[in-house]
């Protein structure tokens, strides 16, 4: 999934969300359809509004850790190849010194 598939998923979850709870809460107070309606569109574009902030910004965090892990992977297995091959190198070297002292 791609970030702003993410951030738009977050978005219209927290929309869906903030309009189901208006609608409960108009409900159990008795405001009639047309009150509550309106009110339930409202909550919905403002949750889904925040949503959309707070998935752009985990979706961002996330990215960004991301990249860092990889980096730090990469740095690691750069220094493990370094590390194998010096003692690839010191194990040939002490090979070829064998003979010669024998």
């Amino acid at each position: 999934m791609h970030d702003q598939d993410a951030t738009k998923c977050i978005a219209a979850c927290t929309g869906l969300s903030g309009f189901v709870v208006a609608m409960l809460a108009n409900m159990s107070v008795s405001n009639p359809i047309e009150v509550a309606v309106p009110r339930a569109i409202m909550a919905m574009v403002v949750c889904s509004v925040v949503g959309y902030v707070i998935g752009r910004i985990s979706t961002g965090v996330i990215s960004e850790t991301i990249f860092k892990r990889a980096e730090q992977a990469k740095e690691a297995s750069r220094l493990a190849a370094e590390q194998a091959l010096a003692e690839v190198g010191q194990r040939a070297k002490e090979a070829q010194e064998e003979p010669a002292s024998g």
